[in-house]
């Protein structure tokens, strides 16, 4: 055990351990097909299911993150609706968040690839 972790586990009472040589995160087939291609924004539809949302007294929705299902891929990707975008693209009006969308994304930041544009399907 470094003099770190022994320190950090008489302050805490957290031991902290090495990670696992042997895990293998799990890929995702849709973010690895995402990310080889270069050019952003990309277009991506599919079935969209809400995970967290942010709202207020004049919108029902101002921030939103869920998973989109593509049927060409086996994984979902993650996806961050905010501000603006969210606002503008009509969506924050509705009492629940549609199921089938389509949207242009940029890269991810923190997991979520970030909308950029909603289109009317």
């Amino acid at each position: 055990m470094s003099i770190y972790k022994w320190i950090f586990e008489k302050l805490t009472g957290v031991e902290l351990v090495d990670p696992d040589p042997n895990f293998i995160p799990e890929k995702n087939d849709a973010e690895e097909f995402l990310d080889v291609e270069p050019g952003w924004p990309k277009e991506v539809s599919g079935e969209f299911s809400l995970i967290d949302s942010s709202g207020d007294d004049e919108h029902s929705f101002y921030w939103v993150i869920g998973t989109l299902d593509i049927p060409e891929f086996e994984h979902p990707i993650l996806l961050e609706f905010k501000d603006k975008v969210l606002i503008e693209s009509g969506l924050n009006k509705l009492e629940e968040f549609p199921s089938k969308i389509k949207v242009q994304i940029n890269p991810s930041v923190m997991e979520y690839y970030q909308v950029v544009r909603h289109q009317k399907t």
